[in-house]
């Protein structure tokens, strides 16, 4: 007969089979109520039922499977005790014998569902009552002879077997559908099967009709034609093998993506090994967790990473083998031939690969049997080098979009699937990218080493990761910089997520007994409705980021009012770079008098620049812009040039003045300052003593030794060195102690209030003591009338500046009024207030 897959559990196949079931059950019992339900056709010797039972046992026990894709063809010699209990047996007697007996056999070979169970048990009842229901009816009709008796009982044994294959078709098409497709095409084979083993059968009982005892020849033709039937059944299996291992070749294809490859690798192991579930189990390599997908009648289940546990008995597996399933669902090696499960290993020329496994047998009351384990042998060969071909090429994709430290995305991925993220219109909710650098980092490498820097951004990579959830886009761009982007119903959600991550930070890395902590700065920008890309929105998490850094915030969310780098920003700085090439930036001269004699001792020079269509530029707005865009050396150049070339005028003039040039802290980091001013100095001829370089607190705090070594080089050159904007840096006094500085700036924002605030008061009086301690002059910046001037002088400063003494004027106005005033020169003496008035 023909057998199909095992049913599967919806509600209304199950309720189907149930029905077929009792139908079954209720045609078997009709043959009860007959009158001759326990006699025998013809009389036996005690020892035949006993013969007959053990016919049945070895018939079930040995059936013979001829399996081709979802089908599995079962030839038995059920037919001959079939025949012999026709002739010797009761029906009911029979009955009993055939079910209770094929039932044993069942739930002795495997572990068969009992929905199944119970098909087979009604199945039996009926096809045996229904072979006895026909061969009485034929005997009813033709006779009792020996020759019409065998007559009736092959054309029974025939008709049960073609009702019973029937009746199986019947229940798997409620499954799967197809029913007459399937009646079509093995209907023939089970009724060809049915005659050959009835023929056998009549063959076998034939003798017997001579003398009983002649029964034991009966095993002689049994033996012949079963041996032939399971010759060339495994001829044309193992046909049918080949047919279907080369189906599974094409059927995989040339895909390189791991996932289909494996859900059509496994659809293909289900159907030529009949088997209900199949799983496909790709180890890891370098810490990296293994890979599972399993395919049962669901469909395919990717469960992502492996857990390993469940697969470590099989780690070593070295060829094919069956398994036995345990109740704790961890596979077992089990010394059976029949089991419920086989598995084998994929390998390639590196090793071990993975494992392919398949469970619960389908069509048949057995498990796993060697031949099967040698198909599904042939079947990973074919898929060994595809598998390791797509796990070569998925090893290059995750290469290309992750980074190779951190495992997390990287910057191409990031950008890739953000802009794919904005793309989709958002119905509620909150959108937005973070940057996440992580604050002196660069100490951690320095000072620790480079492994121990990496260890730090993969532990950070990790605590992030731990806060986030699984559709947050995490991305490492580079060195200490990392990106995310966040999607929340609510944008405080987000503040708080961003500041979780700062106190991550802030939590110490232990490693080789040293416990580093990295602090990090968080810039927030949340998506705008016209954001159709990744690259606007992470430029103004990135302006937030270095705001956040330079103003010590930790966190900080983008504004308008933070944002320097806007499109006009960008014109601005085209036409700063134009500026500088034709060299037309003005310079203007701030006078710096001694604040006891009322004397012009020299002047501060302080960048101008008039743009042809926006006007004055502020200085706070382009000198920032030359530092950033790497302009600030040919800025400095300028204004060195120029303020020395009036100098060295004024100087011919009859005025000994000093000129005092701002540097940037770009430009004490540069190597070749010393000699760019000592160049500029050979031209106009001037003396180092005529130049005082003004540096700010902020400086020093860059990269001190560098800066450090480039104001020692200054200081042999015999240049001047002022620190300005003294008090509103961070600098130690012990900073202080070691500069060759020659003078101190208070800053404006102390003076301005001298008159108002008592303790501005103190802090001038406290640097004035302060400078004077240390041989410094105390310049005073801000003077913006004359009682502060006063003031100043009388607390003992020694220089001052600002709108109350004058403007800052341009060279030429400058000289003018030189030639045109009688004050302080090396000669002539004249209080600086008695001359405000003439100032233009």
């Amino acid at each position: 007969m023909t057998d199909g897959d095992a049913p599967q559990t919806s509600s209304r196949p199950v309720l189907a089979v149930l029905v077929l079931i009792a139908a079954l059950v209720c045609a078997a019992s009709a043959t009860f109520f007959r009158d001759d339900t326990w006699e025998a056709a013809v009389t036996s010797p005690w020892w035949m039922p006993v013969a007959v039972i053990t016919g049945f046992a070895l018939a079930e026990r040995y059936s013979f499977f001829l399996e081709y894709r979802r089908e599995a063809i079962s030839f038995t010699m059920s037919e001959v005790p079939m025949v012999f209990a026709l002739i010797y047996l009761g029906p009911g007697t029979a009955v009993i014998a055939r079910t209770v007996v094929g039932l044993a056999v069942i739930l002795r070979s495997n572990r068969t569902p009992l929905l199944k169970v119970s098909f087979n048990g009604a199945l039996f009842a009926f096809e045996t009552a229904f072979a006895f229901a026909v061969c009485s009816w034929i005997v009813g009709r033709v006779g009792t002879s020996e020759p019409t008796l065998l007559v009736a009982v092959g054309a029974s044994a025939v008709a049960a077997s073609v009702v019973g294959a029937v009746a199986v078709h019947l229940a798997i098409g409620v499954f799967e559908g197809g029913l007459l497709r399937r009646l079509v095409g093995e209907l023939p084979i089970s009724i060809a099967t049915g005659a050959l083993g009835a023929v056998v059968a009549l063959s076998c009982v034939a003798p017997v009709f001579l003398r009983v005892e002649f029964v034991f020849f009966s095993v002689l033709p049994v033996i012949a034609v079963w041996s032939v039937l399971v010759r060339h059944g495994r001829l044309v299996q193992r046909h049918r093998d080949l047919e279907s291992i080369h189906g599974f070749a094409g059927a995989i294809g040339r895909s390189l993506d791991v996932d289909d490859l494996a859900e059509v690798a496994l659809s293909q192991v289900r159907i030529v090994l009949r088997s209900a579930h199949a799983t496909l189990l790709v180890y890891g390599e370098n810490g990296v967790p293994g890979q599972v997908w399993s395919q049962g009648p669901d469909g395919l289940r990717s469960g992502g990473p492996a857990d390993m546990r469940r697969w470590n008995s099989l780690r070593d597996l070295g060829n094919a083998q069956c398994f036995v399933v345990g109740d704790d669902d961890l596979i077992e090696l089990s010394p059976r031939i029949s089991t419920d499960a086989a598995a084998v290993p994929l390998c390639d020329a590196n090793g071990l690969l993975g494992l392919l496994v398949v469970t619960k047998r389908l069509g048949g009351t057995r498990g796993f049997e060697p031949d099967d384990v040698d198909r599904l042998s042939m079947i990973a060969s074919q898929l060994e080098s595809q598998l390791a071909n797509a796990l070569a090429h998925a090893r290059m994709e995750f290469a290309a979009s992750h980074d190779d430290l951190t495992g997390e995305w990287n910057r191409a991925a990031f950008d890739r699937l953000v802009t794919d993220a904005l793309g989709i219109p958002c119905s509620g909710g909150a959108r937005s990218a973070m940057m996440i650098d992580l604050d002196k980092f660069k100490e951690v490498n320095d000072t620790l080493g480079h492994h121990i820097g990496d260890f730090v951004l993969k532990e950070f990579a990790a605590r992030i990761r731990r806060l986030l959830g699984p559709d947050d886009v995490f991305a490492r761009f580079g060195g200490d910089e990392f990106a995310l982007y966040v999607e929340r119903t609510d944008p405080i959600e987000i503040r708080r997520l961003g500041e979780r991550i700062l106190g991550e930070s802030y939590t110490a890395i232990g490693i080789e007994g040293l416990d580093v902590v990295v602090t990090s700065s968080i810039g927030i920008a949340a998506a705008r409705g016209d954001d159709r890309d990744a690259a606007a929105l992470l430029r103004r998490a990135d302006i937030a980021m270095y705001t956040a850094k330079q103003q010590h915030a930790g966190c900080e969310l983008y504004s308008e009012g933070i944002d320097r780098r806007t499109p006009e920003r960008l014109t601005l700085l085209a036409d700063l770079r134009q500026v500088l090439d034709r060299g037309l930036l003005d310079v203007h001269y701030q006078p710096k008098v001694d604040l006891v004699s009322s004397a012009l001792i020299g002047v501060e020079a302080l960048v101008r620049w008039k743009h042809e269509t926006r006007g004055w530029v502020p200085p706070e707005d382009f000198i920032p812009l030359a530092e950033e865009s790497g302009l600030i050396r040919m800025l400095t150049d300028q204004v060195l040039g120029s303020a020395l070339a009036a100098t060295r005028r004024w100087h011919d003039d009859g005025f000994d003045l000093t000129v005092a040039v701002n540097l940037s802290t770009l430009d004490l980091l540069d190597e070749l300052l010393v000699d760019r001013i000592s160049r500029h100095l050979e031209l106009t001829g001037l003396r180092p003593e005529s130049l005082v370089l003004e540096i700010t607190e902020s400086s020093l705090m860059v990269e001190t030794p560098r800066v450090m070594a480039t104001i020692q080089q200054l200081d042999r050159l015999g240049v001047g060195l002022s620190l300005d904007d003294f008090g509103t840096g961070f600098s130690s006094l012990s900073y202080l102690r070691r500069l060759p500085v020659t003078e101190l700036k208070i800053d404006r924002s102390f003076v301005g209030n001298l008159l108002l605030d008592p303790q501005d008061e103190v802090i001038v009086k406290s640097t004035i003591d302060l400078g004077h301690n240390l041989n410094l002059r105390v310049v005073a910046e801000g003077i913006e009338n004359g009682p502060i001037f006063e003031r100043l002088r009388l607390l003992g400063c020694d220089l001052g500046q600002g709108y109350g003494i004058s403007r800052p004027l341009p060279a030429d106005l400058l000289s003018r009024w030189l030639e045109g005033c009688e004050f302080i020169t090396p000669k002539r003496v004249r209080p600086m207030l008695e001359i405000v008035a003439a100032r233009t």
